[in-house]
Parts: structure tokens; C-alpha cells; sequence
């Protein structure tokens, strides 16, 4: 072959080396091009559990991309945490943050830090509300709070695990109504309410829509938040007790590993705002109880590290846990 053509196969041969790169560039540089996973810390059949099945399955129609849920209960958080924290930082493995991490990752044994992860966006919180058997003799939240006055530390609250936010909320509501429970963890906030059906427990703390669902059985006292809410208008709030406190609530939001490129989070952002357009989403946030709210990152992730180092203050006062 002559010196001219070789040099003209060179020249093509190359031409479509640089064109394949280019496209293998390109390629790589698509985000999502590949499922996409979304762990949840808590068993399939929870709220939250319910939540981001309905969330996954709007934003992975916006991202026009799988995402699988993947459930990972245990070490209340510790399980997820430590999975999120041992995957590439690259935007296709997403932990949901709950609000009752801020107390679960103050807590002896959790693994990993707060700072460890980015947190996201919040897509919706849920205010909690304290319950009675629908025949329990304490008609009003008043009547409960007389008889604790009465006989300190005899009233009984069911709650979710030590840290969470049902046992943060039995605490801070006792505390601003002066006087004092006896705060029971239970392995989830299920359990306790089961025990107010069977009338083994006095109250328990979960979110509205649950004991609403058992009308028959459940009776809500007090919604455990600074005004009514709008599906249950006949339900006094704190500032009806004259209480001037921030009650906790459940927080249901994204974490990923420090590290994701930020192109990669907008992207992700983008597609879960959406989401919350979808008319399973919007049902799900009409629920009593539920307020479908985004919070972006630069305000999500200094309120999740202001709301760990504000648990952590309350936990070492209730001497749960050392300085």
C-alpha cells in the first residue's frame, strides 16, 4: 500500500477512535444511565416505608429511570447509615432521612456522623399527636395532664425506640405541660398503639392518619403542633394549652454520601421536587398529619446538623447519654 492511502486509513482509523471516545465521554458523563437505589431504615408496610414507594415511583418517572426501593431496618438507622456510607459517592444510592435520626445518631454505638452525608432535600414532614382508647376515662388532654399532676410519674406514654422522635415528643410535651411520665420505648410506634387497643397502655404518640384509621379502637386528644390541623378541626393543638414550645416532628427527606458531584444532586433534586406533583404523592400529602414541604439543600442540611446538635443537647439532659 502506497505511503498516501496508508496515511489516509491512519487518518480515518483515528477519526473513528476519537468519534468512540467522545461517545463513551459522553456515555459515562449521562446520569442516571442506570437504576438508581433509594433505602429506607424501616420494614416494608411503615409510613415511611409507604411514603418513598410512592416517591421513588413519581421521581423515577421524572428521571425516565428506575429506582428501586431497598429496604434496610436495624440498628435503628445504623443499617442503612453504614451501607450508604461504603458506596460510591455518585449520586445512584440515596438514604431516606428521618427526622428521628437526629437522636439515633447521637446515640452510643451508631457508627457513622451526621457529617458524613449530604443531606438532600426534605419532601415532607409529619406532625404526631397524642391518643387514647376511644373508652379511656380521660376525655381531653386536659384530663390526662390533671391526672399526671396528681400522680407524677404514673402516667404511662408508649413511644417509638429510645431516641426517636415519638420518645423526643413525650419528653418536650411533658416538660412545657410540668409534669412528669413514664416515657415506655417500644420497638416501633405500632406496638404501642396495639397496647392502647388491648387498654394495657394508657396513651401513645404516633402520627394522626394511624389512629384515624381505627376509629372504632383510638380517640387523638391533642395534635402535637402550634395550630389545628385542617382535617381535624375539633382537635386542640398546644397553643390552645397555652404551650409556647417547638414540638419535634418527623422528618422525611434525602441523604447521600459527602462527595455526590453537584451536577448529579440538582439533577436528583429536580427529578424528587417533581414528584411531588403526581397525584398519588399529593393524596398521600392531604393525609391528616402530613405537610408536603421541600426544603433544598442549603437550607435541608445546616437544619439536619442544628437539629442533631439540639438532640443531642436534650438527650445528655435526660441523661441518655454522656457529653
Amino acid at each position: 500500500m502506497r505511503l498516501g492511502k496508508k496515511l489516509i486509513v491512519l487518518g480515518i482509523a483515528m477519526a473513528l477512535l476519537a468519534v468512540g471516545f467522545i461517545s463513551s465521554a459522553s456515555a459515562a458523563e449521562k446520569f442516571p444511565s442506570r437504576p438508581i437505589e433509594l433505602l429506607v431504615p424501616t420494614a416494608p408496610g411503615s409510613g415511611a416505608s409507604l411514603f418513598t414507594q410512592i416517591t421513588a415511583k413519581a421521581a423515577s418517572q421524572a428521571l425516565n429511570n428506575p429506582i428501586d426501593v431497598q429496604h434496610k431496618p436495624g440498628g435503628n438507622g445504623n443499617v442503612l447509615a453504614n451501607y450508604l456510607i461504603k458506596q460510591p459517592a455518585d449520586g445512584y444510592t440515596l438514604g431516606l432521612y428521618v427526622g428521628s435520626n437526629a437522636g439515633y445518631m447521637n446515640m452510643p454505638g451508631f457508627q457513622t456522623k451526621v457529617e458524613d452525608f449530604t443531606y438532600v432535600a426534605q419532601i415532607m414532614r409529619q406532625v404526631h399527636c397524642i391518643y387514647v382508647h376511644k373508652d379511656s376515662p380521660y376525655k381531653t388532654i386536659q384530663d390526662l395532664i390533671d391526672y399526671a399532676k396528681k400522680n407524677p410519674g404514673a402516667l404511662d406514654i408508649g413511644t417509638n425506640k429510645v431516641g426517636s422522635i415519638h420518645f423526643y415528643n413525650a419528653e418536650a410535651f411533658a416538660r412545657a405541660a410540668g409534669i412528669k411520665i413514664n416515657n415506655i420505648p417500644y420497638k416501633g410506634s405500632g406496638e404501642a398503639t396495639k397496647d392502647v387497643m388491648g387498654k394495657h397502655l394508657t396513651a401513645g404518640i404516633t402520627g394522626p392518619f394511624t389512629i384515624l384509621t381505627k376509629p372504632e379502637y383510638l380517640r387523638i386528644l391533642v395534635v402535637l403542633a402550634d395550630k389545628r390541623l385542617p382535617q381535624m378541626p375539633n382537635v386542640p393543638s398546644i397553643s390552645d394549652l397555652g404551650m409556647n414550645y417547638e414540638p419535634p416532628q418527623q422528618i422525611w427527606g434525602l441523604m447521600v454520601k459527602k462527595g455526590v458531584p453537584a451536577d448529579r444532586l440538582e439533577i436528583l433534586r429536580k427529578a424528587f421536587k417533581k414528584a411531588m406533583d403526581d397525584p398519588e404523592f399529593k393524596k398521600l400529602g392531604d393525609q391528616p398529619g402530613n405537610v408536603a414541604e421541600w426544603i433544598d439543600t442549603d437550607k435541608f442540611d445546616p437544619l439536619i446538623h442544628k437539629n442533631h446538635a439540639a438532640y443531642r443537647k436534650a438527650l445528655i439532659e435526660l441523661k441518655l447519654i454522656k457529653k
